[in-house]
């Protein structure tokens, strides 16, 4: 009888175990991979590790924002998933194409499994550069502008006019007849600054060929993606009026905390090039898929956290030749028609409203010069001035803490650009009723940002008052759309 009992328990024990397996087997059929569940956020509000132009030289503001980055970019990821790599491109040329890789899946630094191949946005659609490989064709000069941050500049090259993904990219075009290269790239900006200076550096140079890259320096900046949406229409829209058989090419790069993951501002720059069918260059996901998503060999590719040295940037030019040799085909010189606004609010126009514009209370505010030895400048607390006395060679700053200042545009935003001291600020209040407050974040960091957005196209007024003590806040420009 007892054996009978214990053959009854064991019988009841096999039968759970079944329909345990049984269970999971159902509940795992059930899951679905999504290959395309990654996302990438470039920071909110904070600065770049490394705003310099000099790549190395790493200060206390920089290490804190860094920290910063690191922080933003835990808040910012999800899941990633594990997906095939048959379809890695085997680009990449030179010393680095005999690179051996064994493992079709890697490990991250933390231990969980990694994709080593993402998806790079299809060219199949997009407007091929035919208008720019005919003019080449034909021995005539092709004009290209590279209209972008520090990376675009070059930074962390060894020799930035020859190793860089820009200049290695001028020399794979030369292979194809006479090539202009025009280098309009500041380090540390954004595309709010980018359309502030677009007439002078873009549209002056009467361009056939325009390569635009902000997306890294738009999250340091702490633009909204939906303002970088706006501006990156104005840019593309304003290049088409100039010149409709302009041939325009979206770039977008990576920086460490963000290396193979893919959010809402990177799918926001790939949603405008989709809209306007141009051509969107992948670097940062073509650099991920060629180490196999291996971060951890990120400091033999990079100079720092965002800028490649010369064997990173090796392989930046490699994804874009790749990316050329598919966009450089034989076709019929034609316009390129513009559809619809992608955001109803876009902008047709940029107005920079600059410190001698205005009739200024002289024992309140004071009109200085980037070229100047004031005592201001001596102080350290204005904006790095290579990057923006060309274009706004005064700022106004004020002379007393609490100092105010009221005057009317007409427009449809409102920003500024400029540098306010850390424990600094501007109290910014639009028609006597929304007030916006901007701190000041180091000694030296670039104000570039749209206050306020979204509001009607009409006369309004703005004052703007400034709080602590001087010297600590310069205005290079306020700037104003229709």
């Amino acid at each position: 009888m007892v054996l009978s009992v214990k053959k009854i328990l064991v019988v009841m024990l096999c039968l759970l175990m079944i329909g345990g397996i049984v269970g999971c087997g159902k509940k795992a059929s059930s899951f679905k991979v999504d290959p395309n569940d990654f996302t990438l956020d470039f920071g909110n509000g904070v600065s770049q590790a490394s705003s310099s132009d000099e790549y190395n030289e790493v200060t206390e503001d920089s290490k804190q924002s860094e920290t910063s980055q690191n922080n933003n970019s835990k808040n910012n990821s999800s899941k990633k998933t594990s997906v095939s790599s048959s379809n890695v491109s085997s680009t990449v040329s030179g010393s680095f194409a005999g690179d051996d890789y064994v493992s079709k899946e890697t490990k991250s630094e933390a231990g969980e499994k990694v994709p080593e191949f993402i998806e790079l946005p299809s060219l199949e659609k997009a407007n091929k550069l035919s208008n720019s490989l005919n003019i080449l064709k034909e021995g005539k000069d092709l004009k290209v502008v590279y209209f972008g941050g520090s990376v675009t500049g070059g930074t962390g090259a060894s020799n930035a006019e020859k190793t860089s993904w820009r200049a290695l990219t001028t020399k794979y075009l030369k292979t194809y007849g006479n090539v202009i290269e025009a280098k309009k790239s500041i380090g540390g900006t954004g595309s709010y600054l980018g359309i502030a200076r677009f007439e002078n550096d873009v549209i002056a140079e009467d361009p056939d060929l325009v390569f635009i890259e902000f997306l890294v320096n738009d999250g340091y900046s702490a633009i909204p993606k939906e303002t970088s949406v706006k501006n990156l229409e104005y840019m593309i829209r304003t290049l088409n009026e100039h010149n409709p058989y302009v041939d325009i090419v979206i770039v977008l790069v990576t920086n460490k905390d963000s290396f193979g993951e893919k959010g809402e501002r990177y799918q926001a720059f790939e949603q405008v090039a989709g809209h306007y069918n141009l051509p969107c260059v992948d670097l940062g996901t073509g650099f991920y898929n060629y180490i196999k998503g291996k971060k951890n060999r990120w400091n033999e590719f990079f100079a720092d956290s965002v800028h490649p040295n010369d064997k990173g940037y090796a392989v930046y030019a490699d994804v874009m030749k790749n990316a050329l040799e598919q966009l450089l085909v034989n076709g019929n010189s034609s316009k390129h028609n513009l559809p619809s606004l992608l955001d109803k609010n876009g902008y047709s126009s940029v107005i920079n409203l600059t410190p001698n514009t205005f009739n200024i209370d002289n024992n309140s505010w004071g009109i200085g010069s980037w070229f100047s030895s004031e005592d201001y400048e001596k102080n350290g607390t204005q904006f790095r001035t290579s990057h923006i006395k060309n274009y706004f060679p005064n700022y106004i700053y004020p002379k007393s803490n609490g100092a105010s200042l009221t005057f009317n545009f007409t427009g449809n935003s409102f920003g500024l650009l400029g540098n306010i001291k850390e424990g600094s600020s501007l109290t910014v209040i639009l028609d006597g009723k929304t007030e916006v407050k901007l701190n000041g974040s180091s000694k030296s960091e670039l104000l570039e940002y749209p206050v306020f957005a979204d509001i009607k196209n009409t006369e309004h007024t703005v004052t703007i008052k400034a709080n602590g003590k001087p010297p600590y806040i310069a205005i290079a420009s306020f700037t104003t759309t229709k």
